[in-house]
């Protein structure tokens, strides 16, 4: 092959993989599919390809490239975890740890792939099986805090537990890494809870927000301009919803992070015409790109019906693709998708907005006591900034409560506890559905859970964290101070 060809390949392939990269997957299908008739045992443009099959929703198209893929380059780590990310989606969760246990052969990083299978089993409810597994690595890397925080967020850790006092010796050692210290403190949190040692709860808690407002600073954040700027482009909108018609009916539950959506969205998913797709993490980058991208939508008053029927056409394909379901209702608990409530609700006539509130104490102290994502929700290690949060989601929910209240149901997680039977079915009958007795049986389900409450949903509705804030009420004061006289719930 000469330099020539060889410089133009090349050249084709940036083009190919900018435009997939910007938001353009049909003209990148055809550029890597033109190379791929030049180079047809080339692993990268199958893989290149199959992204490309995502981005469109065909995930018939998206496993036949990878599996080729696969069958070009079996040794490729990345590929086999996309592979898993696939069997995940369709609940195909057996084929998802055999290809666990591939990647385990292959993997650069045994330690790392095997707590990836441990945190699996957790999700899939098989909790004894995952114990085992998470013991034999933190015998072997007792100063790994990581490994005890996920673990103990599948269990209930009782005084007996010999990892326990393992933890506690990692976090005498001052010369602990600052991240593994940060995470072993907020897993003795979690322990002391269990082992209903109150007093002890805040002391590792004030602890480990610390280090990590320490390991990832406050920064100016643009949250606050982000909603305004959202808000303000669907101010002038007439919310008469355009002429839309799916066989999808998406229900967007909605809520602060801790607040019960969770379970809420598990109690509409274990309905037999329901399918749970936890955050999809759709919505956001969509309606930005209303057609101007960079969170600056194009202002809903000025968007044609045509638009607003692709952005349904477009989010209806890839919620299908991304849980699998043909038909029926399909549950989207994306954090704070109230910010786009107007856009969502005129573009889709058939679509659901349920709203999940509980006591703001409640929903601080659960917050602080929980390890989020690296960098997100940075507010989380503050409880005056929690207050501040809490607080925008609830004057934004008025808004909207206000513009379009035949749209809206409110579930509020106290009343859900006490009288689950009459709360469930006034909740299944606002997603549009039938009642069904297994509604309330969401806890036998075989799904895998994609959640920090992985252990909970695996039980029957209880009343044992409704107004846990009771316990903590001295610690809780610099949110008490901050949040004022508003309502609690």
């Amino acid at each position: 092959m000469s330099q020539d060809v060889v410089a133009r390949i090349k050249a084709e392939y940036r083009s190919a993989l900018e435009k997939l990269n910007k938001g353009f997957p049909e003209e990148a299908r055809i550029g890597f599919t033109k190379l791929l008739m030049e180079q047809p045992h080339s692993p990268e443009l199958h893989y290149q390809l199959s992204r490309v099959a995502y981005a469109q929703g065909d995930r018939t198209k998206q496993f036949e490239h990878l599996k080729k893929s696969l069958e070009l380059k079996p040794t490729e780590p990345g590929l086999v975890s996309s592979l898993i990310d696939i069997f995940d989606d369709l609940g195909e969760y057996d084929q998802a740890l055999k290809a666990h246990d591939h990647l385990a052969l292959i993997s650069k990083d045994p330690k790392q792939t095997a707590v990836k299978k441990a945190s699996y089993l957790q999700r899939l409810g098989r909790f004894e099986e995952a114990q085992t597994r998470f013991r034999k690595m933190i015998k072997a890397e007792p100063k790994k805090g990581s490994l005890y925080r996920t673990f103990y967020t599948g269990m209930k850790v009782s005084e007996n537990e010999p990892t326990v006092r393992m933890l506690e010796k990692m976090l005498r050692d001052k010369k602990s890494d600052v991240t593994e210290r940060m995470n072993g403190h907020f897993a003795m949190a979690k322990a002391l809870e269990d082992q209903k040692k109150y007093d002890q709860v805040f002391e590792h808690l004030h602890v480990a927000n610390a280090l990590q407002r320490t390991l990832y600073p406050a920064q100016k954040d643009d949250t606050d301009h982000v909603h305004k700027t959202f808000y303000e482009k669907q101010l002038k909108a007439d919310l008469t919803p355009i002429d839309f018609k799916s066989d999808v009916t998406p229900v967007f539950v909605t809520g602060m992070p801790r607040s019960g959506t969770t379970l809420t969205e598990q109690i509409i998913a274990s309905h037999s015409q329901a399918t749970a797709g936890g955050e999809l993490g759709l919505i956001y980058s969509r309606t930005s790109n209303l057609p101007i991208a960079n969170n600056d939508p194009k202002a809903l008053h000025l968007c044609t019906d045509d638009e607003l029927r692709l952005y349904a056409d477009t989010f209806i394909k890839l919620m299908k693709r991304d849980t699998g379901a043909k038909s029926g209702v399909i549950t989207d608990k994306t954090i704070r998708a109230d910010i786009i409530y107007g856009y969502l609700a005129k573009a889709m006539p058939n679509a659901k907005f349920i709203i999940v509130q509980r006591d703001a104490r409640d929903i601080a102290i659960s917050i602080y006591k929980n390890m989020f994502r690296t960098g997100a929700h940075r507010y989380a290690n503050s409880l005056p900034e929690i207050a501040h949060a809490i607080k925008a989601f609830r004057k934004n929910v008025e808004h909207w409560k206000e513009r379009m209240p035949e749209r809206i149901y409110e579930v509020y997680y106290d009343e859900l506890v006490a009288d689950p039977e009459n709360q469930a079915r006034a909740l299944i009958d606002a997603a549009g559905l039938e009642w069904e007795d297994a509604c309330l049986e969401f806890h036998k389900a075989k799904n895998r859970v994609k959640t920090l409450s992985v252990a909970q949903v695996r039980q029957p509705i209880n009343k044992g964290s409704s107004q846990a804030w009771k316990r903590y009420e001295k610690d809780l004061q610099p949110f008490i101070e901050e949040w004022g006289d508003d309502p609690w719930v």
